[in-house]
C-alpha cells in the first residue's frame, strides 16, 4: 500500500523523477504479483501440516530482502550506442525486454525459494502424530519389561519374554546417545531405581530372568514418577511392554492425565495346567507310618487333559507314580497314599509336566516326623482311669499324670496336650502358664468336677474369652449330635447310622454358650444344649466339656466315641506346620526358636541370606524377598542350628491366564481416561515407529534439496539464457 501510494502520478510533479519511478515500478510489480506464493505459502504450509523444532530462524526470513536489491540496482545497468538508423532495432528491443524481465522474474523467485527452503531447513520441520509436538532436549525414557511368570508362553517370534527383551532394545535403538533410560521389571530391583546410559541399558536388557513377583500399573507408575521427579530437565517418556495381564491394570488407582505408549505381546495359543495345592488330612505325622498327601490340579485349557502324568518325591526318592484326566476348564482333587522314611525332616516334591508354562507345574513341602506326643494329664485328687488306660501304653503317646498339688511348671514346656481333670480352682500361676501353654499353639481339654469353684474356673474362661459354666444340673439327657464335619472327628466315622447309640448323661455342667464365632459345638444333648466344644484361645485351642469323667454321672467314659474323641485331642494338640509356604506371601510364621538374640538365616542351593525377621514369642516372622528366591527347600537355622526346613513355591495367580484384547484393552482405557498409544511389536518396525512419534518425520533434508534445486535453477538460468 505504502509503494502504490508513492507511486501516484498526482503526487509527482517532476518528470525526471516519474521516470525512474516507472522504471521501479516495472521492475517489483511482480515481486508484488507472485508475493502471495512466495511468502503465503510456506506460512500456509508450516502453519497447517508440519510443526517447526526451532521456529526462532524464521527470523532469517529478513534475508529475501538481499535478491530483491540484487534485482533493484543490479539488473537495470545500461549502456548507450549510438546508431545512424534505429528503425530495425525497435522490434528487437522490445523482443528482448520482454524475454529479459521473464528471466529476471524466474531468478528473483529461484533465490527467493533457495533462501525460504534453506531458512526452514535451519528451523527443523517435521510432521507428528497425534498432533504432539516434538521436545527439543534429552528425554527420560522409562521402559517397564514384564517379566512375570505368563511372559513363558510362546508368541509368533517364540517365548514373549525373549520378544520383549528384543523390543526393549528396539526401544533404546531409537533414542540418542545424550537420553537417558530406565529399566522396570518385576523384581523391583535397587538398580532400576537410577538413570542409565543407552549401552547401559542395551547391556542390562539381555540379563533379564523369569520373576515370581507379580506387579500393578500403578506400582509401576510410582516408580517412574519418582526418578521423573528427581530429574525434572529430562522428557519423559513411558513404555510398556507386556502381554496384557487383567491383573496388571489397576484403573482405579492411575491419574487420567498418565499417557503411556504401549507395545502388546500376545500368545498363540493360552494354555496352562497348574498344580495349586497340596494338604495332608491329618496334622500329625510319626516316622515310618502311611501318609495321604491330597492335591488340586487345575486345567486352564478349553481342551481336556487325560493321562496327566503326576510324580511324588520324598527325600530325591521317586514313589508310586499315578495319572489323572483333567475335564477343560475345571478342577480334580486327588490322594497319593505313601510311606514315611525314618528320617526326621521329609523333604517332598509333588510335580506334573506341562509345556510351555512350567512355573506352576512343583510343589515343595517339607514337614517334620514326631517320634511321640507329650500328654500331660492334672488331677485334682484322683486321675480318671479311663484316660490313664487310653494313653498310658500307647507307643505314639508320652503320658504323664500329676495331680495338681504336686506340680512343676517344666512339663508344660515339653507338653503338646493338657488335660484338665476334675480340677476344682485355677490358681493365678497356674493361669498364667496355661496362657503360656496356649499362646504356643498347643492344646488344652477341661474337664469339670460337681464340687469345683465356680468362680475361679469361670476367671480363667473369661480371660480365654470363651463360654462359662452356669449351673449344675442332674437331668437326664443324651447325646444325639455328633459334628461330623469337625476336624476332630475326620476319619473316624464312614458313616453314622440315624439311630446310634451315642452317651448319656444324669448330670452336668451348663454352660453359657454365648456362641461366639471361635466356638465350634463337637457334641450336643438331645435338648440342644452343648456338651463339648472347641475353642480357638491364644494361638492354640481349648476343647471345654460338660460332661464329668467320673462313671457316676455319665457313660461317656465307656463309650466307643471316648476313644476317638480325646485320641484325636492328642495327635491334633499342636499347631501343625505348614508344609508348604508360597513367595508372594508378606510374612510367614515358622518356630519355636531358642530366645537368643542370633537371628535366623535361610539356606538352599547357593542361596544363603539372612531375611528381615522380628520375633513373636518363640516364633519368628520372615519376610520373603521373591527377587533373591527361588522355588525349592530351604533350612532355616539359627546358628548352626536348623530350626526347621520349608517348602517355599512360586505364586500361582498368574496360573489362569486372563489377558485383554488390545482392542478390548483401548476401549477400556478410554473409559478409565487413561491414555495409551499402541506401536507395532515388530522389532523393525518399531524403532521406526518411535522415532517418528518421538522426533516426528523430519523434514529439513528435504528442504535442503529443495535449495538446492532452487540453487541450481538460478545457475541454469543465469548461464543458459543469455
Amino acid at each position: 500500500m505504502l509503494f502504490l501510494v508513492w507511486y501516484d502520478p498526482k503526487l509527482c510533479q517532476n518528470n525526471a523523477k516519474r521516470k525512474i519511478q516507472d522504471e521501479l515500478a516495472k521492475l517489483i510489480s511482480p515481486f508484488f504479483l507472485y508475493s502471495p506464493i512466495v511468502v503465503g505459502l510456506p506460512y500456509f504450509v508450516i502453519s497447517t501440516a508440519m510443526k517447526l523444532l526451532y521456529p526462532e530462524f524464521l527470523y532469517a526470513l529478513a534475508a529475501l530482502a538481499i535478491p530483491v536489491l540484487i534485482h533493484l540496482f543490479n539488473f537495470r545497468k545500461y549502456k548507450r550506442i549510438q546508431f545512424s538508423q534505429v528503425r530495425f532495432l525497435k522490434n528487437v528491443k522490445k523482443e528482448t525486454n520482454s524475454r529479459s524481465k521473464i528471466k529476471h522474474w524466474l531468478v528473483l523467485l529461484s533465490r527467493i525459494l533457495f533462501i525460504i527452503c534453506l531458512v526452514l531447513a535451519f528451523c527443523q520441520p517435521y510432521f507428528v502424530q497425534d498432533d504432539q509436538a516434538v521436545k527439543e532436549g534429552k528425554k527420560g525414557v522409562s521402559i517397564y519389561l514384564d517379566n512375570s511368570f505368563s511372559m513363558q508362553a510362546k508368541g509368533e517370534e517364540g517365548v514373549l519374554l525373549e520378544q520383549a527383551k528384543n523390543q526393549a532394545i528396539a526401544i533404546v535403538e531409537a533414542f540418542g546417545r545424550s537420553d537417558r533410560f530406565q529399566l522396570i521389571t518385576n523384581d523391583f530391583r535397587a538398580s532400576e531405581r537410577r538413570w542409565l546410559s543407552k549401552e547401559e541399558a542395551i547391556n542390562l536388557i539381555p540379563a533379564i530372568e523369569f520373576s515370581s513377583s507379580n506387579r500393578q500399573l500403578s506400582e509401576i507408575v510410582n516408580r517412574q514418577n519418582a526418578l521423573f521427579e528427581a530429574d525434572k530437565a529430562l522428557f519423559p517418556e513411558r513404555y510398556l511392554i507386556s502381554d496384557l495381564q487383567f491383573n496388571f491394570f489397576d484403573w482405579k488407582k492411575l491419574n487420567d492425565s498418565l499417557s503411556f505408549k504401549l507395545i502388546a505381546l500376545q500368545a498363540e495359543v493360552l494354555q496352562n495346567i497348574s498344580l495349586d495345592s497340596m494338604w495332608f488330612s491329618k496334622p500329625f505325622r510319626s516316622l515310618g507310618s502311611k501318609e495321604a498327601v491330597s492335591f488340586s490340579i487345575r486345567n486352564h485349557q478349553e481342551e481336556g487333559k487325560d493321562e496327566l502324568n503326576v510324580q511324588l518325591s520324598l527325600n530325591s526318592q521317586l514313589k508310586t507314580p499315578m495319572q489323572v484326566n483333567l475335564p477343560a476348564k475345571d478342577s480334580i482333587q486327588s490322594k497319593i497314599v505313601f510311606k514315611n522314611s525314618k528320617q526326621s525332616w521329609q523333604l517332598g516334591k509333588l510335580s506334573i509336566q506341562d509345556y510351555p508354562i512350567n512355573f506352576d507345574d512343583t510343589l515343595f513341602f517339607a514337614y517334620r516326623q514326631k517320634q511321640s506326643i507329650k500328654v500331660l494329664h492334672l488331677y485334682e485328687s484322683k486321675a480318671s482311669k479311663a484316660i490313664r488306660n487310653l494313653f498310658e501304653q500307647d507307643s505314639l503317646i508320652n503320658y504323664q499324670a500329676n495331680s495338681i498339688k504336686q506340680l512343676s511348671f517344666n512339663d508344660f514346656t515339653t507338653s503338646s496336650f493338657i488335660i484338665l481333670d476334675g480340677v476344682s480352682q485355677i490358681s493365678s500361676g497356674l493361669q498364667n502358664e496355661l496362657i503360656n501353654f496356649l499362646k504356643e499353639g498347643k492344646s488344652l481339654s477341661i474337664f469339670p468336677s460337681r464340687s469345683m469353684e465356680k468362680e475361679s474356673l469361670n476367671r480363667f474362661l473369661a480371660v480365654l474369652n470363651i463360654d462359662q459354666y452356669t449351673n449344675f444340673l442332674t437331668d437326664e439327657l443324651r447325646i444325639s449330635e455328633l459334628n461330623q464335619n469337625a476336624q476332630l472327628f475326620e476319619q473316624v466315622f464312614t458313616q453314622i447310622p440315624e439311630n446310634i447309640n451315642l452317651p448319656k448323661v444324669n448330670s452336668f455342667w451348663k454352660m453359657s454358650n454365648r456362641n461366639t464365632t471361635s466356638a465350634e459345638v463337637l457334641m450336643r444333648y438331645n435338648n440342644g444344649l452343648a456338651a463339648l466344644t472347641k475353642y480357638k484361645s491364644m494361638d492354640g485351642k481349648v476343647y471345654l466339656s460338660s460332661i464329668l469323667l467320673n462313671d457316676n454321672s455319665s457313660n461317656f467314659t465307656q463309650h466307643a466315641v471316648f476313644v476317638p474323641t480325646l485320641y484325636n485331642m492328642a495327635l491334633q494338640s499342636e499347631k501343625a506346620n505348614r508344609p508348604l509356604f508360597y513367595l508372594d506371601e508378606e510374612l510367614i510364621t515358622v518356630g519355636p526358636i531358642s530366645e537368643a538374640e542370633s537371628p535366623v538365616s535361610l539356606k538352599g542351593g547357593t542361596i544363603e541370606l539372612i531375611p528381615p525377621q522380628r520375633r513373636k514369642g518363640k516364633l519368628v516372622q520372615i519376610e520373603l524377598d521373591q527377587a533373591e528366591l527361588k522355588s525349592g527347600h530351604y533350612d532355616l537355622l539359627q546358628g548352626d542350628e536348623l530350626i526347621a526346613t520349608l517348602g517355599l513355591n512360586y505364586s500361582r495367580k498368574e496360573s489362569a491366564m486372563d489377558l485383554y484384547e488390545l482392542e478390548k484393552l483401548m476401549e477400556k482405557s478410554k473409559e478409565e481416561k487413561v491414555k495409551l498409544v499402541p506401536f507395532s511389536s515388530t522389532n523393525e518396525a518399531l524403532t521406526q515407529e518411535i522415532q517418528k512419534a518421538s522426533e516426528g518425520t523430519a523434514l529439513w533434508k528435504l528442504f535442503i534439496l529443495l535449495a538446492l534445486l532452487f540453487l541450481g535453477t538460478e545457475i541454469a538460468l543465469l548461464r543458459l539464457l543469455k
